[in-house]
C-alpha cells in the first residue's frame, strides 16, 4: 500500500474522491448527531466555598484538607445514601463489585478541585438539574458535619484530660483541707502566723498565772505543728488555685464541644441549571465526524488499490 500511495500521490487520490470523502464525512457527522439525541441530558451545578475555622493539623494549607475530607469515603458513602446514587446511577447489584461501580459513577459526575485562588470549586453533573443541585449542597453540608465530628474527638481528648485533672486537684485540695481541719479542730491551730503573733503579744500583757500557763503550752504546740500548718495552708491554697483552673478549662472545653459553627465560606451557591452539559455531545460529535473522515479515506484506498 505504501508503494501504491507512493506511485499515485495521495493529494490526487484526495482530489478524486473529495465529494464521496465529503458526503461520507457528513452522513457519519450526521449520525453522531443523531446518536447525541439518544444520550440523557446532563445538567451541571456547582459551588465556590473557602475552608474556614480549621486547626493546623499537618503541613497542608485548609484548602488541601479541606480536599482531603471532600473526597473521603464518609462523604461519598452518605452522598450515595441520601440520593439512593445506586439506583439513580441503575447500577447492577448483581455483581459482586457493583460499589466499585458506583464510586467510579460517583467521581465520573463530581468533580472537587482547588481554584488559582485556594478555594474549592464542586461541580456535580446529573440528569436531573434539581439532584445535581441538592447534592452540591450535601456535599457542603456533610463536610461541615465531618469537620464538626473530627473536631469534637479532639474536643473529648482535651475534655477527658481537664476532667482528669480537676479529679486528681480536688482530691489533693482535699486531703489537705483534712489535715488542716485535724489541725485546727484537735489542737485549736487556725494560721500560724496570725495565732503565733497573737498569743505572743497576749503573753507579755498579762499577770494571769493561768493564762500564762496556758499561752505558753500553745506556743510550744504551735512550735511544734505551726510550721506544718503554715505548708500545709500554702499547699491548700496552690491546690484550690489549680482546682479553679481545671474548672475554668473544663467549662471552656465544654463549651467549644457544644458549639455550632460552620467550616466553609461559600463564595458562589449552587443552583438548579437547565443549560444542557454539551460538553459530551460535542464529543460523541467530533469523533463521529474524525471517524467517518478517516473510514472514507481507507475505503477510497481500498477502492483505488483494487482499481491499479
Amino acid at each position: 500500500m505504501e508503494e501504491f500511495l507512493n506511485n499515485k500521490g495521495v493529494i490526487a487520490i484526495l482530489s478524486k474522491w473529495k465529494l464521496h470523502i465529503f458526503v461520507i464525512t457528513i452522513l457519519g457527522t450526521l449520525i453522531s448527531f443523531g446518536v447525541t439525541f439518544l444520550i440523557s441530558p446532563e445538567y451541571s451545578s456547582n459551588a465556590i466555598v473557602y475552608p474556614v475555622n480549621l486547626g493546623t493539623y499537618s503541613d497542608e494549607s485548609h484548602t488541601e484538607q479541606m480536599l482531603q475530607i471532600l473526597d473521603s469515603r464518609d462523604i461519598k458513602d452518605k452522598v450515595i445514601s441520601s440520593f439512593d446514587l445506586i439506583n439513580h446511577y441503575s447500577i447492577d447489584t448483581s455483581k459482586a463489585d457493583y460499589m466499585s461501580a458506583v464510586y467510579s459513577k460517583y467521581d465520573k459526575n463530581i468533580d472537587i478541585n482547588k481554584t488559582e485562588f485556594e478555594s474549592v470549586n464542586i461541580k456535580v453533573s446529573d440528569k436531573n438539574p434539581e439532584i445535581a443541585a441538592q447534592i452540591v449542597d450535601s456535599i457542603i453540608d456533610y463536610y461541615n458535619q465531618k469537620v464538626t465530628s473530627l473536631y469534637r474527638i479532639k474536643i473529648l481528648e482535651v475534655i477527658d484530660i481537664a476532667k482528669k485533672e480537676l479529679k486528681r486537684w480536688t482530691e489533693i485540695r482535699d486531703s489537705l483541707n483534712n489535715e488542716l481541719l485535724v489541725l485546727r479542730d484537735s489542737l485549736g491551730i487556725q494560721d500560724y502566723d496570725i495565732q503565733l503573733e497573737t498569743v505572743t503579744t497576749g503573753l507579755y500583757r498579762t499577770n494571769d498565772k493561768k493564762l500564762i500557763s496556758e499561752a505558753k503550752e500553745f506556743l510550744k504546740i504551735l512550735a511544734k505543728y505551726g510550721p506544718k500548718q503554715k505548708i500545709l495552708k500554702e499547699r491548700f491554697k496552690q491546690a484550690d488555685n489549680e482546682v479553679a483552673g481545671a474548672i475554668i478549662a473544663y467549662n471552656k472545653s465544654i463549651k467549644e464541644y457544644n458549639k455550632e459553627i460552620t467550616y466553609t465560606q461559600v463564595i458562589t451557591n449552587s443552583y438548579e441549571s437547565h443549560k444542557k452539559n454539551n460538553a459530551k455531545m460535542l464529543i460523541i460529535i467530533i469523533l463521529g465526524m474524525l471517524s467517518s473522515f478517516v473510514f472514507s479515506i481507507f475505503l477510497v484506498i481500498l477502492l483505488e488499490k483494487k482499481k491499479s
